[in-house]
């Protein structure tokens, strides 16, 4: 189940999708495109009637700290309830707070809920650095309620996936004699979750101490976890490393 996920996610740009190239933004399912979105619900419509929506509430965050992914526009490829072929974006960014990606279209941002992703991929100019993400909800996985967009770290037998949440941290009204003032602002704190996945179940890696007991209990094949990181200079508590020892367990 997961190769064939894999392989959808490599697969968008096989696809004829909705051409985005207006300089300085990105249009999606725009009337001159050539390329109407056969759906319920047209995209273009729900971006704009969203848009209205959340407007004022995106004006009112007040807190300190960066909530995306990544701080620069960058190009995605997106899979979307509203059509069957994938989308590309020039210029978005996914916002860890919201569950949500923010694009540019029309100069303007736009914002799209994750319960309307299934899937998305953000591109790179040498197509090495690649960075792909899976909405659980549309997955055999279990559990899949109340877990916000994967990304793909490795797939296999056994699949690795990562979560970036960004959670806001209310203010302690705390004194600082700094500047004399009381603390008032709320902060971000981003948590980072990891899960192993094995027949469609995701167990979440509970700490960086459990990770070595987790993987050798979803393996097939006796693997040697610590013999195979002493060897090649990883480390079992460093989550960087995680990736190479999935896929090593998986051609044990």
């Amino acid at each position: 189940m997961l190769a064939k996920t894999s392989c959808l996610i490599f697969s968008f740009l096989c696809f004829s999708v909705v051409a985005l190239a207006q300089s300085g933004g990105a249009v999606i399912g725009s009337s001159n495109s050539g390329s109407a979105l056969n759906s319920t619900q047209d995209l273009n419509q729900y971006l704009r009637e969203y848009y209205g929506q959340r407007k004022a509430g995106i004006t009112e965050r007040e807190f300190e700290g960066k909530t995306y992914l990544h701080d620069e526009w960058k190009a995605y490829v997106v899979s979307v309830t509203f059509d069957k072929d994938p989308i590309e974006v020039k210029q978005a960014r996914y916002d860890t707070y919201t569950d949500e990606i923010v694009l540019l279209m029309d100069g303007e941002q736009r914002y799209l809920k994750s319960e309307y992703i299934k899937e998305f991929r953000i591109e790179s100019e040498d197509n090495i650095d690649v960075r792909q993400f899976i909405n659980p909800r549309y997955q055999d996985f279990s559990p899949k309620e109340g877990i916000p967009l994967l990304e793909v770290l490795t797939t296999g037998t056994v699949s690795l996936f990562r979560e970036v949440k960004a959670n806001v941290v209310t203010s302690s009204g705390r004194y600082d004699p700094s500047t004399g003032d009381t603390e008032s602002t709320e902060r971000v704190v981003k948590n980072v979750m990891y899960y192993l996945e094995r027949g469609g179940y995701l167990y979440p890696v509970a700490s960086k101490s459990r990770f070595a007991k987790l993987l050798d209990s979803l393996c097939d094949e006796e693997f040697d976890e610590r013999k195979y990181a002493r060897e090649n200079g990883l480390r079992l508590n460093r989550p960087g490393d995680w990736p190479k020892l999935v896929a090593a367990s998986n051609e044990s």
